[in-house]
């Protein structure tokens, strides 16, 4: 019953057009059998001719539905449709060249069903792909307004994170109107990763088949390069940190420890918090990560989730939630019961986890089971990345030269509900037992040793000092 409600759910969560023609073959398989009863004794040969029909039709389909710059994709997606209605129509042959109708009607509804039962699976597991919402057909801005579309139907945190798409159009279709009148690829590069910034999600992605486009976008995503970063001290002070030889910066003074007091006139802390920390690989979730690198901006700039909990049971024995959630009907639900997964050998054992920005995903996830479940210390410089769900919504774009690509699934808690994903405040839900700071001199010590780590010395010194020995 499990296999059934995952088929099921899997086909819940696929494109409305995806749906429609799996629909429509299976009925028609089930209509000709219907037909046959009443039309073998005198219109059999029309009933082998509306054999052809779901496999026109399927083609039909595939000519409008092809994914433009995306071939392979398009067939990962559709072959098993096609498979299907081809043996419709080889059913209507054989029975019209006087073979067994049974045996060939038993054989038909086998070979395409499963055809497509394990095509949906196959897309699902193998392609990855869900959701696909395909605009390559579509001008710029209404693929970027179906895009938005695409959010408010299979975006697993679009109510969680209380989404205004609307307001989201309102905001970016005057952008990628401009860019499309000026045929600008980099400029609609641009709103995609704005788009991608305003969702807080470190699984949602933007990509391009246009690696000029790409190259001279994160160049601009870069920002200018003043040959030295910033890092805000724990006394809240912003420090000059990587300056580079020769460059302007240490012509006119600038060392690593000078104190920025101003940018451009305005208060380093003022303009630091003004910052949009728009990346082409990293996207924060919690804001606490964000005030982190909003300094750094300024100057210029997954999972296994089986093995997550493996490694969780080795340090508790309490029964963890399922590993996958789903979204339905305005609430959350979770797609496998609560479960032991161990004896927990170890759970005597204090336990210290050291987590950053980077602990994203199944790492996020495995972070939060071992202090809700195993009773582990979590420390670090900064909180977890925030993100931990599953990947599958894709929406081109136009000629297939851009896609965004977002979350379909959650990882729940026992409530059913998103256990690490921020809501709209974007408060961390994983919180630090212990929140590591640094003063100027550590500062400057983090940035000036490539070998050594301060982090790990730190606690290490600190837990040393309350009786522990590592």
């Amino acid at each position: 019953m499990l296999i059934i409600k995952y088929i099921y759910l899997l086909f819940r969560m696929m494109e409305s057009s995806f749906q429609a023609i799996t629909v429509f073959i299976l009925s028609s398989l089930m209509a000709l059998t219907v037909l046959h009863h009443f039309m073998k004794a005198r219109w059999e040969r029309v009933w082998c001719a509306l054999c052809a029909v779901p496999l026109l039709t399927f083609l039909v389909f595939y000519y409008h539905n092809r994914i433009i710059g995306m071939p392979e994709l398009t067939l990962q997606r559709y072959a098993a449709l096609g498979v299907a209605s081809l043996l419709i129509f080889l059913w209507g042959i054989v029975i019209f060249l006087k073979r067994s109708y049974k045996a060939y009607s038993i054989l038909t509804y086998v070979f395409s069903i499963g055809r497509i039962i394990l095509g949906i699976i196959f897309v699902a597991v193998c392609v990855t792909y869900v959701y696909v919402g395909n605009h390559s057909h579509d001008s710029w801005e209404k693929s970027f307004a179906k895009t938005i579309d695409d959010l408010g139907t299979a975006y697993v945190l679009r109510d969680w994170k209380e989404l205004d798409l609307e307001a989201l159009k309102e905001k970016y279709l005057p952008m990628v109107r401009e860019a499309e009148k000026n045929q600008d690829k980099v400029a609609m590069l641009m709103a995609l990763y704005e788009l991608r910034y305003d969702l807080y999600d470190g699984h949602v992605r933007v990509r391009t088949t246009n690696s000029s486009a790409n190259q001279e976008g994160i160049q601009k995503l870069a920002g200018n390069d003043y040959g030295f970063s910033l890092f805000r001290d724990k006394e809240g002070e912003y420090l000059a940190i990587l300056v580079e030889e020769g460059c302007e910066a240490s012509q006119l003074g600038i060392q690593n420890g000078t104190v920025i007091t101003k940018w451009d006139g305005i208060p380093t802390g003022e303009a630091a918090s003004a910052v949009k920390c728009i990346d082409a690989r990293y996207a924060f979730s919690y804001v606490e990560n964000e005030r982190i690198f909003q300094p750094i901006f300024l100057a210029g700039h997954g999972g296994y989730s089986s093995l997550t909990r493996s490694v969780v049971a080795l340090f508790s024995d309490q029964p963890l939630p399922s590993d996958m959630g789903y979204y339905l009907n305005g609430s959350y639900h979770s797609l496998f019961p609560v479960k032991t997964y161990g004896t927990g050998p170890w759970k005597e054992l204090p336990l210290i986890v050291l987590v950053n920005g980077d602990t994203g995903s199944s790492g996020d996830v495995l972070a939060y089971y071992l202090q809700t479940y195993a009773g582990a210390t979590l420390i670090g410089n900064s909180t977890t990345w925030g993100c931990a769900q599953c990947t599958g919504g894709y929406s081109v774009l136009t000629d297939g030269e851009f896609s965004f690509t977002y979350p379909i699934a959650t990882s729940p808690g026992e409530d059913h509900l998103p256990i690490i994903d921020a809501r709209s405040d974007r408060k961390a839900r994983i919180t630090l037992d212990e929140m590591i700071t640094y003063d100027k001199e550590e500062v400057l010590e983090l940035f000036s040793d490539a070998n050594r780590d301060l982090i790990l010395e730190k606690i290490l010194e600190k837990n040393e000092s309350r009786g522990r020995v590592y």
